[in-house]
C-alpha cells in the first residue's frame, strides 16, 4: 500500500513540474526595456527612461507620461495642427504619431516642502541647457522644475534658447518634453540622463574625437549644417538657418539625433548639387557576416532639406577597410 502512495505522489509531482514548465514557456515575454504598461501610447524607450529615473532617485515617483490633453504628453495624432507641440518641422513632425513625448518626475520630499532634491536636478538641467557647447539636451524641447527654495518655477525652452515657466505643480515635479522625432531614440534619453546624473560634459563627449563635418548649403548662403559622432556611435546633426557661422558660435540652432552606429573617424557628408538633400555615410562599427574580416558595413542616410529622411540602411555587399 505504501508503495502505491509513493508512486502516485511521484506522478503528481512530475505532472506539477511539467505544468509549471509549460506555463513558463507560454507566458507573455517582457518588453525590451521592462513592462511598459501602455505600449499603445508610450514607447519602450520612454518607459526605460522612467526606470532609470527611479533608479537614480528611488523615492521619486512617476507623475505621468501619456495624457489626453494639449502638449507633449499627448500623441501628435490626437492634437490639432495649432497645438504648439506639433507645429515645428522637422523636430515634431517626425517620429511615431501615436506616442507621448513628455514625462513628469515627481519628488515626494518636495511635496512635503523639502526642495533640495528637485533643485539639484533642475539646476543641472539649467546649466546644460544654457551652455552653447553642451549638446546633450538638443533632442529635448523644454523642461520645468524648481531650482531653489522660492515659489517660482524655473525652466528653459531648449529649442528657442530662452527661459520658460509653468504652473506651481512644477515646484515638486520636473516636466521634460522631448522632440517628437526622438521618441524612439534611446541615445537621446541617455544624453538626458547624463545631465541629470551630473556627468561632466568632457566625459560624455569622450567618443567625439573623430572630428566634425561642417557644410554650407549651395543654394542658401545663410544655412550651415554640422554633423558629428556621439559617444555611442550615433550621428548628431545641428543646423543654423540664419546667421551662418555667427549662429554657430552662439549655439542658436536646431539639433537632432540621426541615430545609427558608425566608427569614429569615418563620418562623411555632402550636399547634393541642387541643394535638395544631404548625403551622409560612415562605416558600421560591427563586422557584418559574411563581410571579410576587418571590414565594417557602410551605412547611408539621406537628409532632405525639407526634413524628409531616408533612414539608416546598409548598402548591400559594399564594404571598406576599417581605418
Amino acid at each position: 500500500m505504501s508503495g502505491d502512495v509513493a508512486f502516485w505522489a511521484a506522478l503528481l509531482l512530475m505532472l506539477t513540474v511539467a505544468t509549471v514548465w509549460l506555463w513558463l514557456r507560454r507566458r507573455p515575454r517582457a518588453a525590451p526595456y521592462g513592462a511598459n504598461p501602455n505600449p499603445a501610447y508610450i514607447t519602450d524607450e520612454m518607459w526605460w527612461l522612467w526606470q532609470q529615473l527611479q533608479a537614480l532617485e528611488p523615492s521619486s515617483q512617476l507623475g505621468g507620461i501619456y495624457a489626453n490633453k494639449p502638449g507633449y504628453h499627448n500623441a501628435r495624432n490626437n492634437l490639432p495642427a495649432w497645438d504648439y507641440s506639433v507645429m515645428d518641422n522637422p523636430p515634431d513632425w517626425g517620429g511615431p504619431g501615436d506616442k507621448a513625448a513628455a514625462i513628469d518626475w515627481t519628488f515626494p520630499d518636495a511635496q512635503a516642502g523639502d526642495y533640495s532634491t528637485i533643485a539639484l536636478y533642475t539646476q543641472r538641467l539649467l546649466a546644460s541647457a544654457q551652455d552653447p557647447a553642451d549638446p546633450r539636451l538638443d533632442g529635448w524641447r523644454e523642461f520645468y522644475g524648481n531650482a531653489d527654495d522660492d515659489s517660482y518655477v524655473e525652466g528653459w525652452d531648449i529649442r528657442y534658447g530662452c527661459p520658460a515657466t509653468s504652473d506651481d505643480s512644477h515646484l515638486w515635479h520636473i516636466h521634460v518634453s522631448e522632440n517628437r522625432d526622438q521618441t524612439t531614440s534611446l541615445a537621446n534619453k541617455q544624453a538626458l540622463l547624463s545631465v541629470l546624473r551630473g556627468e561632466p560634459l568632457t566625459v560624455w563627449l569622450g567618443g567625439m574625437e573623430g572630428g566634425t563635418v561642417i557644410l554650407s548649403c549651395p543654394t542658401d548662403p545663410n544655412r550651415l549644417d554640422l554633423f558629428y559622432v556621439g559617444p555611442n556611435g550615433q550621428v548628431w546633426h545641428r543646423w543654423y538657418t540664419s546667421g551662418g557661422m555667427n549662429a554657430l558660435w552662439t549655439g542658436k540652432g536646431a539639433a537632432e539625433n540621426l541615430s545609427g552606429r558608425i566608427i569614429v573617424g569615418t563620418l562623411s557628408a555632402s550636399w547634393k548639387p541642387d541643394g535638395s538633400a544631404i548625403n551622409i555615410v560612415g562605416l558600421g562599427d560591427v563586422d557584418d557576416d559574411p563581410a571579410p574580416a576587418g571590414c565594417g558595413q557602410y551605412w547611408g542616410y539621406e537628409l532632405g532639406r525639407s526634413g524628409v529622411k531616408s533612414g539608416w540602411g546598409s548598402l548591400t555587399n559594399v564594404y571598406g577597410q576599417r581605418p
